[in-house]
């Protein structure tokens, strides 16, 4: 796990461009009453987007703790729009008081599912009309998703808003496992790709959400589309990564040395997760599988606590005046200077657990 920073100052330029170029026109028209003569809208639609018309950039700019506290006040003032643009009655049901969903069931009852597909028959299925899926398919229109990713044909090298936006982050390992790196990439046409964005708070369940910048983190394909996907976190006591700093003690190393070789073997050696760290750890650490997933890392762990018993600083220093070089060089190139640093060392892949184990080598191992 690793965490993100962006500065104010950046959230704030990304705000105002969103606000400009996708959000400005699409509320001033969806609430121009020339427009909404025939209804296009409910009142419930036309109430929120009226609230959010107010400080577009405020809402942009919140917080992944202001994110919860918005939607708390949402369900107070807004309860209405904030049920039907779920779109699901059973992805926002924990989130409806107990005393208004009888009315929602009724409503959700009116929901017409889309028939499965049919390989030899293709049919275009009617969208349906009832009062959730109307308003999703509004609320995805409003904070449009596609506005945000599509690139700028006219720039080159050709990127997108959230390509920016990502490079701004500056993420090059995926914040969730810590195992994959998520740079974006350029190709011979000068066109950059970049990496997932997360809705940590899931753009399919919180729509109105969905260009929060906050909300959007890097990550790699395999905790964004093959883990997480839709899973809601909202009210979640889990990691994340614009909020949380994740501990020094994240990764534990167990097991015993070899005595009579000095050295650590993988079948005597585990990595897991520091069972004493906070709950919003513990529980990203389980929601990602990290403990299985870095149980296949134990052979990288062995190697690079070995290079720590056995290439000491004092060895460095030793090799570093015999050679005539400088001691710091050394340890660039064995990495080592990125561990003691506590930001470059998020650069890595598997560089959190690197880390820990480092800060673990240099105390626990000398006892």
């Amino acid at each position: 796990m690793i965490s993100l920073t962006i500065t104010d100052t950046q959230i704030a330029l990304y705000a105002d461009e969103i606000h400009q170029k996708i959000l400005k026109h699409r509320l001033d028209a969806a609430l121009d009453p020339k427009k909404n003569k025939k209804g296009a809208l409910k009142r419930f639609e036309i109430k929120f987007y009226e609230s959010v018309r107010k400080d577009v950039p405020r809402l942009l700019s919140l917080k992944p703790a202001e994110i919860e506290q918005e939607f708390a006040g949402y369900l107070v003032d807004h309860l209405d729009y904030v049920v039907f643009a779920s779109g699901d009655l059973e992805r926002i049901v924990a989130h409806i008081p107990a005393k208004d969903r009888p009315f929602y069931e009724q409503e959700w009852k009116k929901h017409v599912a889309p028939p499965r597909k049919n390989a030899k028959k293709p049919v275009r299925p009617k969208p349906c009309k009832c009062s959730f899926c109307v308003t999703s398919r509004n609320a995805r229109l409003m904070f449009n998703w596609p506005d945000f990713t599509e690139k700028d044909k006219k720039v080159i090298p050709s990127e997108s808003m959230a390509g920016r936006y990502v490079k701004s982050v500056g993420a090059t390992v995926c914040p969730y496992c810590s195992r994959n790196y998520i740079s974006p990439i350029s190709d011979k046409d000068d066109n950059i790709y970049r990496p997932d964005l997360d809705h940590f708070y899931a753009r399919s369940i919180y729509p109105y959400f969905g260009l929060c910048l906050q909300n959007l983190v890097p990550s790699c394909a395999a905790c964004n589309c093959r883990i997480k996907n839709n899973v809601d976190f909202m009210f979640k006591k889990i990691f994340h990564p614009y909020q949380h700093e994740a501990p020094d003690d994240l990764f534990v190393l167990d097991g015993t040395f070899i005595v009579d070789k000095g050295k650590a073997e993988p079948s005597s050696m585990s990595v897991r997760i520091n069972t004493a760290v906070d709950e919003p750890f513990l529980n990203g650490a389980a929601f990602f599988h990290l403990d299985t997933a870095y149980a296949t890392h134990i052979t990288q762990a062995c190697d690079f606590v070995n290079s720590l018993n056995h290439l000491t600083d004092e060895w460095l220093e030793e090799r570093a005046t015999l050679l005539g070089l400088d001691k710091h060089y050394l340890k660039d190139v064995l990495h080592r200077s990125r561990l003691e640093d506590k930001e470059t060392y998020k650069t890595r892949a598997l560089g959190k657990m690197f880390r820990d184990i480092y800060n673990y080598c240099k105390t626990d191992l000398k006892r």
